[in-house]
């Protein structure tokens, strides 16, 4: 893959933050075209992961909710983003669409586009009259898209108040840390990839040849999680000049 191209979504990791209040302001056509195209685009093969976009700045409000009436709610996005799974993928489904959909959260913010993960605030039977979703389908996630209204966003800011991103220390077992350069770039990439209420549900063990990612708790996106995560370590290692695979089976391995 072009080095540019990994060098441009690596350097948007650090850059990225979830936003939920946009302008409703058209994303230009030649733009969406750049962020829909599917050269590229990784995949883990474990499961298929249909990707859709709805552009209608101003009209897709309705398709979200919010945590406690509109409290939370995503308001004015351009467009929106939908990871479709088949309905029995389970657990391997959420992987694929982490690992698919980041790459797309990625490409919008080197393109200077906002964007936010949305796992289950949202309406089904709204979204369903902008998509067209089969009826072995399911919505793994939905990923807003748009201009920020600002540069801050009171509802991230009040999760990450409360919780605090965690360390690298307590995300990578010590001697993988200390062993080679490149895995600390890798992990550091994966410390600040988004995840549900910044849970940040991962670990790390293993060696350099053998990197082990487990799930630190569970949840309902946990392995939606897992998967960001795995692109997030995927591509800095790379960047980082350490060319590597994962490998889905009893565990999560990186070599």
């Amino acid at each position: 893959m072009n080095n540019m191209y990994i060098r441009d979504l690596v350097e948007a990791i650090p850059r990225r933050y979830s936003v939920r209040q946009y302008t409703a302001k058209e994303i230009p056509n030649d733009l969406r075209n750049r962020l829909m195209v599917s050269e590229g685009i990784r995949r883990l093969d474990l499961t298929g992961c249909r990707v859709e976009l709805a552009h209608a700045p101003g009209e897709l409000d309705d398709v979200f909710s919010g945590i406690i009436g509109n409290y939370g709610k995503i308001k004015g996005p351009s467009a929106l983003i939908a990871l479709l799974v088949p309905e029995d993928s389970g657990e391997l489904g959420l992987l694929e669409a982490g690992y698919v959909g980041e790459q797309y959260v990625l490409r919008a913010t080197s393109l200077g586009l906002a964007t936010c993960w949305v796992g289950g605030m949202f309406h089904f039977k709204t979204l369903m009259g902008r998509l067209s979703i089969g009826p072995a389908e399911k919505v793994a996630a939905i990923i807003s898209v748009g201009w920020p209204i600002s540069k801050t966003d009171p509802m991230g800011s009040l999760v990450h108040f409360f919780v605090k991103r965690k360390t690298l220390e307590q995300i990578v077992d010590k001697d993988l840390l200390q062993s080679a350069g490149w895995v600390r770039s890798a992990a550091d990439a994966v410390r600040v990839a988004p995840s549900a209420i910044h849970r940040q549900p991962w670990f790390l063990s293993g060696t350099p040849a053998r990197v082990v990612l487990k799930p630190s708790r569970q949840g309902g996106f946990t392995y939606m999680d897992l998967g960001i995560a795995m692109l997030h370590f995927e591509l800095a290692a790379e960047h980082a000049g350490h060319i590597g695979k994962w490998h889905v089976g009893p565990e999560l391995c990186f070599s």
